[in-house]
């Protein structure tokens, strides 16, 4: 009867051990089962003690049913380190790629160019023309005088004198005709066709019409199919004469 209890209790034993290690990837620290110790005295069975099974290991560690996987972990700070990293990393990427602010340049002045007369420009190819062609195109506001004549062209003694305001018109007269000799413009209200009246300087002459003949007393004189002479006053133009070439 004794061997037979023994026998019952070591089958237990095995199929307790089996269903605890019978799932893959369980580690088990100890199993303690409670095996029945049998003494037979004076008719009496009493089961004590216990006995304890060794350490069972498997791949993966699961204790009283809370399993923790092999795998790595992160955690929340360690997230928030890595954000803080690669932020701090893209701030500087853009700082380095950011072009240098280019320094403003004072602006570049166009050069200044001396200014032309503004006046109404009188053309010389009036001269040795009929005075009513001269008229049709600058108008009859003029004053009429009759003067010696100091042209020697024409037919007639006087010479006609018709004052614009500032622009004198000298005249012969021949066959009844009156012919431009001479126009002398005093005034700033009439120029040149080259834009060179009262008030420009020797180098607005001479930038106009080339170097011309300089006289002893600073005039500057351009001969061709007319006289056209500048009468200066120092280095400014106080009058122009468009005179007959004889």
């Amino acid at each position: 009867m004794k061997k037979e209890i023994i026998a019952i209790a070591a089958i237990a034993l095995i199929s307790t051990m089996t269903a605890v290690s019978c799932g893959s990837d369980v580690e088990q620290d100890s199993v303690s089962v409670a095996l029945p110790k049998v003494t037979v005295a004076s008719g009496e069975q009493t089961t004590t003690g216990t006995a304890t099974t060794s350490k069972t290991t498997a791949t993966a560690a699961v204790v009283s049913g809370t399993g923790t996987s092999s795998g790595s972990s992160t955690t929340k700070s360690d997230d928030d380190e890595k954000d803080t990293e690669t932020t701090a990393a893209a701030e500087e990427k853009t700082d380095a790629d950011e072009p240098a602010e280019k320094p403003t340049e004072a602006p570049t002045e166009a050069p200044t160019e001396a200014p032309k007369a503004t006046g109404t420009g009188v053309s010389p190819s009036y001269i040795d023309q009929t005075f009513d062609s001269f008229a049709s195109a600058y108008g009859t506001g003029y004053v009429e005088s009759v003067v010696p004549s100091c042209i020697p062209k024409g037919d007639e003694s006087d010479m006609y004198v018709y004052d614009y305001s500032g622009m004198t018109i000298q005249c012969y007269s021949s066959g009844g005709v009156k012919y431009v000799g001479a126009i002398h413009i005093t005034g700033s209200n009439y120029a040149t066709p080259e834009g060179v009246g009262i008030g420009s300087s020797k180098s607005d002459v001479e930038a106009a019409y080339g170097s011309g003949l300089v006289q002893g007393s600073g005039n500057i004189l351009y001969r061709g199919a007319y006289n056209l002479e500048f009468i200066m006053n120092g280095d400014t133009v106080s009058e122009i004469d468009y005179d007959l070439a004889f």
